[in-house]
């Protein structure tokens, strides 16, 4: 855990010290696509690169992250966490990505039965939820945990925090290691737990998903991408299964294995598109 928090509060204070330019979710999406992408290439120089710039992005967004975003990033983290054989770490980020995401499930391709990170996955499937604190309430606006409007905080996981103004424009984006309390922000008083009990005025809230104002253009982007997706995971299995048939001459082995990783990288990588897109036809619709 101790090299788990120091990489982590490494990596976030150099985006604090630092943000160039916003960044926006759909970027931000695209690099935990090539961290997934060089993890699966077995290239632990890129899966690093685009890790932390990932989490140096952080700091930068300008958009509100959604639920799926942040399963992306806490997958990214578990995979780190295996690459860097923290187990600590790796269960904790499946704890968070399971808390928002519960009818997730880890691929065999990636971790096979036995496979270690299949035992950290199971370990953190059968802990329950821990206790949570309350969250002050900005002066205005309001602040969201893992994508979602908040009034509490875990406190045995990690989470993303993200303070949001009354306009509904992203003040800060952070994401906090398990057991630490939140940075601090310009809060009102009292506490949004404690002021629901009073006849004031509530702190401004994002509308409720009314589910009629889609963006119809975005979403048919989600459902080709997610075909093209399938579809390029298909062509992936069939190479990998004609690299493991016995009959295949040797000469071709190198080929098919390079073939193999570039088209389930590409399905990693448009899959995210798709998911990225989905999020997307709903936010736009909402905001």
């Amino acid at each position: 855990m101790t090299v788990f928090v120091a990489i982590l509060l490494t990596a976030l204070g150099q985006s604090e010290a630092a943000c160039p330019a916003p960044v926006d979710v759909r970027t931000f999406t695209q690099t935990i696509s090539t961290a997934d992408g060089a993890y699966n290439d077995m290239d632990l120089t890129a899966f690093h690169a685009a890790r932390s710039e990932a989490l140096s992005a952080l700091s930068c967004l300008q958009d509100p992250l959604g639920s799926a975003q942040v399963a992306a990033l806490y997958r990214m983290q578990a995979l780190g966490a295996f690459v860097d054989r923290d187990r600590a770490a790796g269960v904790t980020y499946f704890r968070g990505l399971l808390a928002v995401a519960p009818g997730y499930v880890l691929s065999d391709s990636v971790a096979p039965a036995g496979h270690p990170m299949r035992l950290w996955f199971e370990e953190a499937l059968t802990q329950p939820p821990g206790p949570t604190l309350p969250l002050g309430a900005p002066s205005r606006g309001w602040v969201q945990i893992d994508g979602r409007a908040a009034e509490t905080r875990p406190t045995d996981r990690p989470y993303i925090i993200q303070v949001m103004n009354a306009d509904g424009g992203v003040v800060s984006t952070t994401l906090v290691p398990p057991g630490q309390a939140p940075p601090a922000y310009t809060t009102g008083a009292p506490s949004l737990i404690a002021r629901s009990s009073r006849p004031e005025p509530r702190p401004a809230r994002p509308p409720a998903d009314d589910g009629a104002r889609v963006n119809k253009p975005l979403l048919a982007t989600a459902g080709v991408s997610a075909l093209a997706a399938g579809g390029l995971y298909l062509a992936a299995a069939q190479r990998e299964s004609q690299f493991f048939d016995l009959s295949t001459p040797n000469d071709e082995l190198a080929t098919l294995q390079r073939q193999t990783n570039t088209l389930a990288g590409l399905s990693l990588g448009v899959g995210a598109v798709a998911g990225a897109s989905c999020a997307a036809a709903f936010f736009v619709g909402t905001w």
